[in-house]
Parts: structure tokens; sequence; C-alpha cells
């Protein structure tokens, strides 16, 4: 239970001073998806910040990271959560999700794709809790923040089952996106 813990916090505090984070956004300019969007690539940075303080005191080859430098770590993250906002960006301006359920799918598929399924295979069960409150929470802080925005436009309702097939096709193709982004990011900085 280290720094990335709190994510979560900043989700429950965000929750319940729901209408204050709603006025924050509505008060932003720019048009919604640009608002999601950056809002959902900050709380992703704010997460791998949160991250980054967890793993200080390891030894750079046992930093659990998307890379051991620091530095390289919040650039390659920025990739990374971009694949998740721009999914959840398009999902939720289409179809009638809420961050509820965005909480509930992001936090379970996280279990499944942390560590490329090391988790979920390693069987650490009390891991568990942990990363579907973290994977959740930065997930659904965006569409919290939005929800008046969200909410005013025009959407499709799903059945709750919509939701999850739903879910889980905007979880696989945002680790898609992110390994994409990560990989061009790669490239375009000649990082190994």
């Amino acid at each position: 239970m280290g720094p990335p813990w709190l994510i979560f916090s900043v989700y429950a505090f965000s929750l319940y001073f729901k209408d204050h984070a709603v006025k924050i956004t509505t008060r932003m300019p720019g048009n919604s998806h640009l608002k999601f969007y950056l809002l959902a690539v900050a709380f992703g940075l704010l997460t791998e910040t949160l991250a980054i303080l967890d793993n200080l005191p390891r030894p750079p080859e046992d930093r659990f990271l998307l890379h051991p430098d620091l530095l390289v770590d919040l650039y390659l993250a920025f990739g990374y959560y971009s694949g998740f906002a721009i999914a959840w960006c398009i999902t939720s301006h289409i179809f009638n999700l809420n961050h509820r359920d965005a909480f509930l799918i992001g936090g379970a598929f996280g279990i499944l794709f942390e560590r490329t399924g090391g988790l979920l295979f390693s069987l650490q069960v009390l891991a568990w809790p942990y990363v579907f409150l973290v994977y959740g929470s930065f997930q659904a802080l965006p569409l919290l923040f939005m929800d008046e925005e969200l909410n005013a436009r025009q959407r499709r309702k799903i059945s709750a089952m919509g939701k999850v097939l739903l879910g889980a096709g905007v979880e696989i193709i945002s680790f898609l996106l992110a390994a994409l982004f990560l990989s061009a990011l790669r490239i375009i900085a000649g990082i190994q």
C-alpha cells in the first residue's frame, strides 16, 4: 500500500465534492473531447507520479515502472495514459457510461493486465484490491469530472451486460493503444 493508493483517495475526495469537481470542468475552456482527454492524461500522470514515488527506494532494475529512469518513465507514461484517455473519451461521448462503470471495469481489467498479466497469474490475491482501486480510480476520475457535460449529450443507452461487454472492448483497445503509443515514443526517443 504505497503512494499509488492515493489516486483512490483523490477519486473518493472528488466523489464527495462532486459538485465542485464538475464546476471546475464546466468552467474550463475547450470542447468536451479535449477536456476529457486532458483530464484523463493528467490523472494518469498523477497515478504514474505516485508509482514513481513508491518505486524510489528500489534499485532501478527492481522498479515496477514503464522505464527505470524516472524522467523517461514520465515521458512514456504520457503515451500509456493517452491510450486510455482516447478510448474512454470516444466511448463515453457515444455511450451512456458513468464514472462507476469506468471504476468497476477499469479496476477489474487492471488486475487482469497489470504487469502484462503477471499479477493475475502470480495469484498475489492481496494485491488485487489495491490494483483494482488504482486502475479503477484513474479511469473513473475523468468521467466523474465530466459528468455534467457527458449527461448533457445525446448518448446511446445500453444495458448492464452491454456495459460489461463494451467496457471489456474499451479496456482491450486502451491497452493496445497504450502499447502502440509506448512503442512510438520509444522509437521517437531511441529508448530501449
